[in-house]
């Protein structure tokens, strides 16, 4: 499985451990792990081995803001989800700088930012995650 390209892991049965258990698929490019909310930040420390990760959807689940530290690690990344998630905005604007792709857009949310990305690929605006204040 270490091809693997593409891993998606929705629903709530995966926790930290479980993060831990797939920093072995190295050539991981996608990986969805929402809706699992015994993911904390510090099961996402183990992603910082996939070098190879460009969309990590986290939404829903326990990971804050310390977790940041780890996702910039993540220096292809392009699109990070985030929604649910108690992240801080010194942290989004912290994470805008060290992971350049991603800038900041307005959002009709109140108390919320919606973080943009721009693909080759995919005109923008495409949303890459939101975080909402605690």
């Amino acid at each position: 499985m270490t091809k693997l390209v593409r891993l998606e892991l929705c629903g709530g049965l995966i926790s930290d451990n479980g993060v831990a258990s797939l920093a072995g698929l190295v050539a991981l490019e996608e990986l969805n792990l929402r809706e699992n909310i015994n993911i904390t930040s510090q099961g996402i420390a183990h992603l910082g081995k996939l070098s190879h990760l460009c969309h990590l959807n986290l939404s829903h689940t326990s990971v804050m803001g310390s977790a940041a530290v780890h996702m910039a690690r993540l220096f292809r990344l392009r699109i990070l989800c985030l929604f649910g998630c108690k992240v801080e905005e010194d942290v989004v604007a912290w994470l805008m700088e060290v992971l350049p792709c991603i800038r900041l857009s307005n959002s009709s949310f109140p108390s919320a930012y919606i973080i943009t990305t721009v693909l080759a690929d995919i005109p923008p605006p495409f949303v890459a995650f939101m975080v909402t204040s605690p």
